[in-house]
C-alpha cells in the first residue's frame, strides 16, 4: 500500500519529522495542504490531521520556524484518489 495515496474523505494524519539542534526550539509551524484551505499556524501543530474533498495530487508544505527567526520548509505530495464504487449484478430467476 502506497503511503502517499490516500482515498477521497479519509482523513491523513501528517507527521512533521523536522530535527533542531539542541539549544534551538521550533516555535511555529505552517502546514499548506495545497488545497485552498487557510494555512494551518501554530506554535503546538507538529502532527496534523487534513481531509480532502476532490481527488487530485496535492503539494503539502511545511514551514518551520525557531525562536531565532530562522526556517526552513518541505513540500510532499498526496494523491488522493475516488473510492470505488460497489455493484451486484445477476440472474433474477422467473420460476
Amino acid at each position: 500500500m502506497d503511503k502517499n495515496v490516500v482515498c477521497l474523505g479519509s482523513a491523513v494524519q501528517f507527521r512533521n519529522t523536522s530535527y533542531i539542534d539542541s539549544g534551538t526550539v521550533i516555535t511555529l509551524y505552517s502546514w499548506d495542504f495545497g488545497d485552498g484551505t487557510p494555512i494551518s499556524s501554530s506554535p503546538n501543530d507538529s502532527i496534523p490531521t487534513h481531509t480532502y474533498a476532490t481527488q487530485n495530487i496535492y503539494n503539502v508544505k511545511l514551514v518551520v520556524n525557531t525562536q531565532f527567526g530562522c526556517m526552513d520548509f518541505v513540500v510532499h505530495q498526496i494523491k488522493v484518489v475516488n473510492n470505488p464504487v460497489a455493484d451486484i449484478t445477476g440472474a433474477i430467476s422467473q420460476c
